[in-house]
């Protein structure tokens, strides 16, 4: 399986801190578990930042510096404030496994 994971407020908390223990663990997981491993971020996107192959080889630093693993970086993350995807985690979804919209109805006022 492929697994895309946003990098800022996702890997990197907001504050930018290190990871959480718990981030860094199921990544390893994953990867031991010979899934792909795809990071994406718009601070790699040449559309959102003036210098995108800075910012992408400081996100792979900080990657490498707290032994995130991952397969790929994906450059071109779309801007969006929500994700409404049948395979995000946290999406309702109905007894078939399709987005569930009465319960996104309800979570959108």
């Amino acid at each position: 399986m492929r697994y895309f994971i946003d990098f800022d407020g996702t890997i990197c908390p907001n504050n930018d801190g290190p990871p959480q223990k718990e981030c860094i663990e199921v990544i390893k997981r994953l990867k031991e578990c010979n899934h792909e491993i795809v990071i994406y971020s718009c601070r790699s996107n040449p559309d959102c930042v003036q210098d995108s192959n800075q910012s992408t080889n400081d996100m792979i630093a900080y990657l490498n510096a707290y032994g995130v693993p991952f397969d790929r970086i994906e450059r071109n993350k779309p801007l969006f404030n929500t994700i409404i995807d049948d395979r995000a985690i946290g999406v309702p979804l109905t007894d078939d496994y399709s987005v569930d919209w009465a319960k996104i109805k309800l979570l959108i006022k």
